[in-house]
């Protein structure tokens, strides 16, 4: 009868003893959250009237034009049926909008809001030529 008791308090040292494991997890570090996404505006699809422009500071009267630009995608488009590239992209608080290679001012490129897109205007918008220095005013309008 004692050999019966010592094996009983043993299994039940053995039981109360035995815990259950607790799965392992890895420590947590200070993750760099991403940051916030910032949705930029995009021309794609939209059509757009170029309707008057001008050499910047020059006197004589603005050159008054209905050009149609039709923005294909988010890098391409047509300039009065030429095929173009364009990006729109941020730049510090402001967008860039560059032009490549548009007939009458070739390389252009210049910094606006980008609520031009959704408010569908640019008015007196001073884009640089990039390889010629020279400034252009340009008004432009969308349609569709």
């Amino acid at each position: 009868m004692k050999k019966i008791i010592v094996i009983l308090s043993v299994l039940v040292f053995f039981m109360t003893s035995c815990q259950k494991e607790e799965p392992y997890e890895p420590p947590t570090y200070n993750q760099i959250p991403n940051p916030p996404q910032t949705e930029i505006p995009s021309f794609a699809g939209t059509t757009w009237v170029l309707y008057k422009y001008n050499l910047f500071g020059q006197l004589s009267g603005y050159q008054n034009t209905s050009d149609t630009l039709v923005f294909l995608s988010n890098y391409e488009m047509t300039y009065q049926g030429v095929p173009c590239k364009y990006s729109f992209r941020l730049s510090s608080s402001t967008y860039n909008l560059t032009f490549t290679e548009i007939p009458i001012f070739g390389t252009i490129s210049g910094f606006m809001s980008g609520s031009v897109v959704s408010y569908g205007k640019i008015e007196f918008q001073r884009f640089k030529n990039l390889y010629t220095s020279q400034e252009w005013v340009i008004f432009m309008k969308k349609i569709k």
